[in-house]
C-alpha cells in the first residue's frame, strides 16, 4: 500500500509541473499581454495628436477643467507653454485652419496665447452704418420764354365801322427740371455686399471655392468669418489662412454638382446663392476629370451703387 501511495503522489507532481509549464509557455510566449500605456509614455508624435484631440474637444464644449485634467495625464510641467508653441508651429507651417483654431483656443484658455494668435480668436464684424446723406447739386430751373405778341392793325373798311380782331393767347413752354442721380462713394463704415460670384473655367483648381474679402479700398481683409451651407450641412472658415500675399483670401473644396450658399457673417446682404449651379455646363471646355471652380468677392460698398 505504501508503494501505491508513492506512485500516486509522484504522478500528481509530474502532472502539476507539466500543467504549470504549459500555462506559463502559453501566457508568456504564445499570447503575451500588452503592458498598460499611459499618455505620459506616448512618443512625441502621438503626444501631439493627443493634445490636438483635447484642443478640438475643448473648442467644442468649452470645458476648461476637463481639458486641464486630460492634459495633466501627460505629466508635463510646461504643458501650457507647449500648447502655445504647438499653436505657433501649426500657424507657421500653414496647417488646417480648424486645427489651428482649436490649438489657439486651448492656448488662450491656458493663458499662453500671444498677439500672433489674435486673428484666430477675433472675428471682425463689419458694423453697418446708414448710407451717407447726399445733397444733389442745385439744378437750373428753366425760365419760360414768352413769344412777342403780334400787333394786329385794323383792316380799313369802306365804312367808318372798325371790327376789332381777337388777340391770340400764348402759352409759355416750360422745360422739365432734370435732377442728376447721386453717386455713392463707399467709406470705411460702408456695409459689405456681394461684388462677384462667377464660375472659373480654368485648370488651376479642381472644384475649389475661392472667396476674397476686401475693405472699401479694395484691400484684403483677414479674419472675416465665412459660412458655406448646402442641403444637410454647413461649414465655417476664415479669410487670411491660405495666402500671405492676399490676407483676404479663403477657399473651400466643393463637391461636384452640389449647390451652395456662401455668406459673410455680420453682413446680411453679403450673400452668394446658387454657387456651383450649372458650373459643368458653363465650363464645357474643361476635361471631365477637372471640376469647375467658383470665385466670390465680398467688398465694402458693393451693391450700393
Amino acid at each position: 500500500m505504501k508503494h501505491e501511495g508513492d506512485w500516486w503522489l509522484g504522478g500528481f507532481l509530474v502532472a502539476f509541473i507539466a500543467g504549470m509549464a504549459l500555462t506559463l509557455f502559453y501566457t508568456w510566449v504564445l499570447v503575451p499581454q500588452a503592458p498598460h500605456t499611459t499618455p505620459a509614455q506616448l512618443n512625441p508624435a502621438d503626444k501631439e495628436i493627443y493634445i490636438l484631440l483635447i484642443a478640438a474637444a475643448y473648442r467644442h464644449d468649452g470645458d476648461l477643467d476637463k481639458a486641464k485634467k486630460r492634459l495633466s495625464r501627460l505629466e508635463d510641467a510646461e504643458i501650457a507653454q507647449n500648447v502655445a508653441d504647438l499653436s505657433t508651429q501649426y500657424i507657421s507651417k500653414g496647417a488646417d485652419a480648424r486645427d489651428i483654431r482649436s490649438l489657439v483656443t486651448l492656448a488662450d484658455g491656458l493663458e499662453t496665447s500671444d498677439s500672433s494668435m489674435l486673428v484666430y480668436l477675433i472675428t471682425p464684424t463689419p458694423t453697418p452704418s446708414p448710407p451717407p446723406t447726399l445733397t444733389p447739386p442745385p439744378s437750373a430751373t428753366s425760365v419760360p420764354t414768352a413769344s412777342a405778341t403780334p400787333t394786329v392793325s385794323p383792316t380799313p373798311k369802306p365804312t367808318n365801322t372798325r371790327i376789332p380782331t381777337a388777340i391770340p393767347t400764348l402759352t409759355p413752354t416750360v422745360n422739365p427740371t432734370i435732377t442728376p442721380r447721386p453717386t455713392f462713394t463707399p467709406g470705411p463704415n460702408a456695409p459689405f455686399g456681394l461684388a462677384q460670384s462667377v464660375a472659373l473655367c480654368d485648370n488651376t483648381g479642381n472644384g475649389i471655392l475661392r472667396v476674397y474679402v476686401r475693405d472699401w479700398q479694395g484691400k484684403g481683409l483677414p479674419g472675416a468669418k465665412i459660412t458655406v451651407s448646402w442641403p444637410g450641412g454647413e461649414d465655417k472658415f476664415y479669410s487670411g489662412f491660405k495666402s500671405a500675399a492676399n490676407p483676404g483670401y479663403a477657399d473651400f473644396e466643393m463637391t461636384s454638382e452640389q449647390i451652395y450658399q456662401v455668406e459673410l457673417e455680420g453682413s446680411p446682404v453679403a450673400v452668394a446663392k446658387d454657387v456651383n449651379k450649372n458650373a459643368r455646363a458653363l465650363c464645357s471646355n474643361l476635361p471631365d476629370k477637372i471640376a469647375p471652380s467658383w470665385q466670390i468677392v465680398f467688398q465694402q460698398g458693393a451693391g450700393n451703387n
